[in-house]
């Protein structure tokens, strides 16, 4: 079953503070190693500057199609920082989001 797009976009919206939390709290986490902190800000400033300033010109011309390689590349950074810190670590932080509200 297929849901509407704009109420998928409402909830991702109405979580974004809460992600942003979550996010923060991983990547701020004294107890993963430096060297998996390292690669997780290089993932973020990755993602986050190919977001921004997109290399890919020609498909950028046709809006709606230019964004979705963004997205996905975006996504795909921060699913990285999240496969790189232990599960407990997430769930602490997740459950410690939704407790802010």
């Amino acid at each position: 079953m297929m849901r509407d797009p704009r109420y998928v976009l409402a909830r991702v919206i109405w979580y974004l503070p809460r992600f942003a939390r979550v996010f923060w709290g991983i990547m701020r986490d004294p107890r993963i190693p430096p060297g998996r902190r390292t690669l997780q800000w290089c993932l973020l400033v990755f993602g986050i500057g190919y977001f921004l300033f997109p290399i890919d010109v020609v498909t950028d011309l046709l809006v709606p199609f230019g964004w979705v390689d963004d997205i996905v590349v975006l996504y795909l950074c921060l699913w990285g920082i999240v496969r790189l810190c232990p599960r407990q670590i997430v769930a602490e932080h997740v459950a410690r989001a939704a407790r802010r509200g």
